[in-house]
């Protein structure tokens, strides 16, 4: 009896949220002599370590406690202990009330007070009792955080702050429109009304908490991915802890999601692209339908339990439509799921209408959400809001014709005939009696399949484009977790639909639809991370259970009364549970348990700690390195800072504004210099129209006569592309000859890049031997606070010279020296 009631001592002690759980158990033994694990409420992990420890027995037809008297003992001394506190309690308040007469007000005060103290002792007993729970949560989450942080020295530099790439400029545009338009924050310039509205007016709401001035502003545009990325593990924690019962699960998929690459640096600091918002918001839709798809209402009074569930999807759906013009892309996996579920509910003779009613009304609350905010506020077009409505009638229709199959018997693979057709009558219906929604509808199924066409946009390649290498891209994009996932995937496919599990075959749709989205364009591969984080995770936790002998991750049927096999085997320790199974007398299962004591000793933290960090390494170290190169190409050096500031200072001494402050340089770089120069970065169009056929032009005079007035500046960096251009073009001109000759004033020359003023330039001519066909000038060029050496041939016609000069400095031209101002090259 001692070593029993220790066991449930040591328990309570170490989680005292059990003590509930024992008692639920004593008194379903005292009514029943066998009972299931069904009949109880507590998960499996726990379950199992119950069986393991001997406190509960394995029978023929269920479980029972080993020594009832035991628990009951326990439990009596926890209670007694209770009473006496609380007795002790009493009293001092008894004798606090003999001794002096309290005030009301004193009496309140010292109430409160205690409560207090008790609610603090409680909470560090929690504390105290979970640590090893809480540090590995906390730990999981700092390493989403710390990938997200990889890029924060290129952010912050020069007191600049430099998001990545080039689309997050585009929202800092509208961002800083609403800072100097001091508008209300929830209404977003007309520009973007039918674009991102609703992540435009979440940072205007969040910048406007912060101040509402331009630093407030940039901070919040940085941080926000890593916000978003914070999201996206809790909603992966939640659902890879609750697909098991297993919180190891939840931890595992946490960390392989913290080193993914593709989601890494989708929501890296200073990343304030409209991906890192969208996949925030999926993460919150994934997690709440997995919640309620975990379940199996059969009553009008379980669907309710689930409202709170359905209510927030809807706001995610509804929110899906309003943050991105294409955010109906992102539902695809709910369609699609809907038609799975119906199915499996037919193959499994349960009702059809039950199962799909949470997800047909998380659609619908969608819809309405969709249609409120563009009726109200004038957000998005409404061939943009409709797609929740549309598929809510269409999931509405399938669930109507699969439950009428049902009913007559036929099989699931007829009834997927029906339910396909139902859902194609659907959308074939919507196109035609809303012509703007099918014209809507063909052109961005057009635009999906037809890929990037002649643009070149990195984003809408597709992830197995020859450009990424094809084979090697996935790699570079999940490191290896999207191969190991891939056999997950196939058994959690199988088992959601043999054993009805909906959350299980939730993320597999989300995994296969956004696997296929993704090989039409890669910008879905953030999106696609969530599930392949969780699919890794289940894999790594049995990796790490094959290599240890720990119990591996399990997968329990909804409805079923009694265990599987498999099920029967979750413990703490595999073999400790598998010997209990053959036990049929008291002495044997004396030392089955002693068996397993002996094992969960002999398997050591230092065996485990090493198993998890070897296969850590072996899951997701090939994408944890690739995280901080792929994130590098995204950032911008030292140079751009340095180039922004030589440029400012120009700008500001020769009292230029908008447009002859207009940067010109490569597009994708484009917003980036313009947004810190003169907060035009709404657009790179010119750029990417007038850039490389500028660059590629002998024509000086030409283009310097056309960009006059339009263009105040030029950025130059190496294109190895045109290192074979002749030498009269502007590229060699300005990367290789420093501008001699032209109308371009070098202002900053850095390793990688080097940065022009716009300015007429002097003409400087003269005269040499007439025998001579060329002349050598040569000279120190002040360009910023440096000078810079340069030297080269210029032509000579019958012993004449003209060459126009367009940087300050001092020059020899054969034995002639000419001075040459600011003041020279700027007024011509």
């Amino acid at each position: 009896m001692s070593d029993i009631r220790d066991e449930v001592d040591a328990i309570i002690d170490d989680r005292p949220e059990t003590h509930r759980v024992f008692t639920e158990i004593l008194q379903i033994d005292t009514e029943h002599s066998v009972w299931t694990f069904e009949d109880i409420k507590a998960d499996t992990g726990l379950f199992g370590e119950l069986v393991s420890r001997g406190i509960v027995e394995k029978q023929d037809d269920g479980y029972s406690l080993a020594d009832p008297t035991a628990v009951d003992a326990a439990l009596a001394n926890r209670d007694d202990l209770n009473y006496a506190e609380n007795t002790e309690l009493a009293t001092d308040g008894s004798r606090s009330d003999v001794s002096e007469i309290e005030s009301d007000d004193d009496h309140g005060r010292r109430q409160l007070s205690d409560q207090i103290d008790m609610s603090v002792d409680r909470v560090i007993e929690i504390i105290s009792n979970n640590r090893d729970r809480i540090l590995s949560v906390v730990g999981v989450f700092a390493l989403v955080v710390v990938f997200r942080l990889v890029a924060v020295r290129s952010v912050f530099q020069e007191g600049y702050v430099l998001l990545l790439g080039n689309d997050p400029y585009f929202y800092r545009y509208w961002v800083f429109d609403f800072v100097t338009a001091n508008r209300s924050p929830l209404t977003v310039a007309n520009g973007i009304e039918q674009g991102e509205p609703l992540l435009v007016a979440t940072l205007q709401i969040v910048t406007a908490l912060f101040g509402g001035g331009p630093a407030a502003a940039e901070q919040v545009l940085a941080w926000y991915p890593v916000a978003a990325a914070v999201v996206c593990g809790v909603s992966v924690y939640l659902i890879g802890t609750r697909l098991s019962d297993d919180r190891r699960v939840g931890l595992a998929s946490t960390a392989i999601l913290a080193t993914l690459p593709v989601h890494a640096y989708r929501t890296s600091i200073g990343f304030a692209d409209h991906h890192a918002f969208d996949v925030a918001i999926l993460a919150v839709v994934f997690m709440t339908v997995a919640a309620y798809e975990r379940t199996s209402p059969t009553s009008i009074s379980q669907l309710l339990e689930l409202t709170p569930w359905i209510i927030l999807a809807g706001v995610g759906i509804g929110a899906h439509t309003l943050a991105w013009n294409a955010g109906a892309l992102l539902l695809t996996p709910l369609g699609v799921y809907g038609v799975i579920r119906a199915l499996a509910s037919v193959r499994h003779d349960v009702s059809v209408l039950y199962r799909l009613t949470p997800l047909t009304a998380s659609m619908a609350i969608g819809g309405g959400i969709g249609v409120l905010g563009h009726e109200a506020l004038g957000w998005q077009s409404t061939t943009m809001i409709i797609p929740p409505t549309l598929l809510a009638i269409a999931l509405f229709t399938l669930a109507i014709v699969a439950e009428g199959c049902r009913r007559v018997g036929l099989d699931y693979r007829i009834t997927a005939i029906g339910v396909v057709l139902s859902g194609a009558a659907v959308l074939l219906g919507s196109i035609e009696l809303i012509p703007r929604f099918g014209d809507e509808f063909r052109s961005q199924t057009d635009r999906l399949i037809s890929g990037p066409g002649t643009e070149n946009i990195f984003e809408a390649q597709s992830l197995f484009s020859a450009d990424f290498g094809f084979i090697l891209a996935p790699v570079i994009f999940f490191g290896l977790a999207i191969f190991v996932s891939i056999i997950v995937f196939i058994w959690a496919s199988w088992t959601g639909w043999t054993r009805d599990r909906g959350d299980l075959l939730l993320v597999c749709v989300y995994g296969g639809t956004l696997f296929i989205l993704s090989l039409l364009q890669v910008r879905f591969a953030g999106h696609l991370a969530l599930p392949v984080a969780i699919l890794t995770g289940i894999s790594f936790v049995w990796l790490v259970a094959k290599v240890t002998d720990i119990s591996p991750p399990t997968v329990r049927p909804v409805g079923v009364g009694t265990q599987s096999t498999s099920e029967q085997r979750v413990a703490w320790r595999r073999h400790a549970t598998s010997t209990d199974t053959d036990t049929n007398t008291d002495t044997t299962g004396s030392s089955t348990r002693e068996r397993s004591r002996d094992s969960r000793d002999g398997t050591s933290r230092r065996q485990i700690f090493t198993a998890v960090i070897v296969l850590f390494l072996l899951v997701g170290g090939l994408g944890a390195v690739m995280t901080p190169v792929r994130t590098a190409t995204l950032t911008y050096g030292d140079d751009t800072a340095s180039a922004i500031d030589e440029m400012d200072a120009f700008a500001t001494a020769e009292n230029r504004s908008w447009p002859e402050t207009y940067v010109l340089s490569r597009w994708g770089d484009n917003r980036a210099y313009n947004a810190h120069l003169n907060g035009n970065s709404q657009s790179y169009g010119y750029a990417r129209s007038n850039y490389l056929d500028f660059l590629r032009s002998d024509e000086s005079e030409e283009w310097y006569q056309q960009i006059q007035g339009r263009v105040g500046f030029i950025i130059i960096s190496e294109i190895p592309e045109f290192s074979e251009l002749d030498s009269e073009t502007m590229y060699a001109r300005l990367h290789d000859r420093q501008g001699l000759g032209t109308h371009y004033q070098l202002l900053y020359a850095g390793d990688e890049k080097k940065a022009y003023a716009v300015v007429p330039g002097t003409m400087v001519n003269g005269t040499v031997n007439e025998t001579k066909t060329s002349v050598t000038i040569s000279g120190r060029m002040d360009v910023g606070s440096h000078t810079m050496i340069t030297q080269r041939e210029i032509p000579t016609k019958d012993g004449s010279y003209t060459i126009r000069i367009a940087t300050p400095g001092t020059y020899t031209i054969g034995n002639r020296t000419v001075e040459v101002t600011q003041e020279d090259v700027v007024a011509g």
